[in-house]
């Protein structure tokens, strides 16, 4: 530190949520910095599983102040949720903060998402349905609703009257859909305001002031690389930026502060949603991984899309990331393979590339080109130093960094927090 940053280098769901909160103990403050409820970030500490959608994986470190930042969009249901879910564990009075300029997700956002999503027909996304497009979509017009307003409940109202009046000519002059009553969009807010509004500060200050005193701040993305709205598979991306850059623009941060980019990828790859994956294994294989790495979305429980690890999309993703450390995860899900493909090229209609695509149409027709890697055939889930992982374990590893260009710092072998090698490089 002093600024760290936490990435996913895939298509999310890498295990961030794990690796903050492990990191956690080295940082004063950790900060959110995108995204809202279609992203899970999961933890198992204290002997239960928590899913944090917007609540920072840093909660449960006394040591620790959480930031919510302006990038984010929040459910403000969703929120006090997760609040509720964790105060007799980590109370959080007094050390985490909600940006006064994040977005609120409203019922209309949702409503809205459902019905584009229904009107895509076979076209769909693929969307979490939890109105995180739309609420962005918001904010970048201008008349989305920020946090802030919760404190001056007739201006919000005000605000939510004349946006849920243009909304409703929509949902009924285009989608013939039925129109929403204001007491549906404002009831849930308002309710829950004397919950919310104590929370409500300027963190990009306070991580400023934070930075100011020399104090370790560790930033925690949202879902991955190939998810980002400007560098991802484009339509079949999220409504944010997930890349490291981004952290640094929500919270104000000057990059000189930047000193570690730590990107978080899975042993092999996953999706969840539409769009294309060229390793996938409508198989044996990816329904085997599937099982044992337990791939169900943490916001949505919907099956992930399962295969073998694609170094094309990695280096692309390190490269747009700034990635200099690595923690690889699920590495434990590979024990019981006698062999493991390893995406290194893609043939396309137009030759032989190992530099990932940036039009859609030519990764939709890729056909990955395999390495073939000699399993290690054993339980690996109870090591807990690097060099007694299997050799073939380390060559695999080292494969992955002499592709990617990027030192393997951290492997995970399981959900839990001591099931972590840390490498000494």
């Amino acid at each position: 530190m002093p600024v760290k940053v936490i990435c996913g280098l895939q298509w999310g769901d890498e295990g961030k949520g794990k690796i903050t909160h492990l990191l956690s103990d080295g940082a004063d403050f950790v900060g959110r910095f995108a995204g809202g409820p279609n992203s899970g970030h999961t933890i198992y500490t204290s002997g239960q599983k928590f899913v944090f959608h917007v609540v920072p994986a840093g909660i449960f470190k006394p040591n620790v102040i959480c930031l919510i930042g302006p990038g984010t969009v929040i459910d403000p249901v969703g929120l006090v949720d997760e609040l509720d879910a964790v105060k007799d564990i980590s109370p959080y009075e007094g050390r985490l903060f909600l940006s006064e300029s994040a977005h609120l997700i409203l019922e209309y956002h949702r409503y809205q998402d459902k019905l584009e999503e229904l009107a895509r027909g076979d076209s769909k996304i693929g969307t979490t349905l939890r109105g995180i497009g739309p609420t962005y979509s918001d904010k970048v017009n201008r008349v989305g609703i920020k946090a802030g307003l919760l404190k001056y409940p007739n201006e919000l109202k005000a605000h939510v009257a004349n946006t849920l009046e243009k909304k409703n000519k929509i949902f009924t002059s285009i989608y013939k859909a039925q129109p929403l009553k204001l007491d549906q969009v404002l009831e849930p807010i308002l309710r829950l305001s004397d919950r919310i509004v104590p929370l409500l500060a300027d963190t990009a200050f306070l991580a400023r002031k934070a930075l100011e005193n020399n104090k370790n701040i560790l930033l925690e993305g949202n879902q991955g690389v190939l998810l980002d709205l400007d560098h991802g598979t484009y339509p079949y991306v999220t409504s944010s930026s997930c890349t490291p850059c981004a952290g640094l623009a929500s919270f104000g941060i000057s990059p000189k502060y930047l000193t570690d980019v730590i990107g978080i990828v899975k042993s092999y790859q996953t999706r969840v949603g539409k769009g294309p994956m060229p390793t996938i294994q409508n198989n044996e294989t990816g329904q085997l991984i599937r099982e044992r790495g337990k791939e169900y979305g943490a916001a949505t429980g919907r099956p992930r899309d399962c295969g073998w690890l694609d170094l094309v999309t990695l280096r692309y993703s390190v490269q747009i990331a700034g990635a200099n450390l690595l923690t690889v995860t699920l590495l434990d899900v590979l024990d019981v393979f006698e062999q493991i493909k390893v995406c290194v090229a893609y043939k396309t209609p137009f030759g032989i590339i190992t530099e990932f695509p940036s039009d859609l149409e030519t990764l939709l027709q890729a056909e990955p080109i395999y390495e073939t890697l000699p399993g290690w055939k054993q339980d690996i889930s109870r090591i807990r130093a690097w060099d007694d992982l299997p050799e073939n374990a380390k060559k695999y590893l080292k494969f992955i960094e002499n592709q990617v260009g990027a030192r393997v710092s951290l492997v995970s072998v399981g959900p839990e927090e001591l099931q972590t090698i840390r490498r000494d490089i």
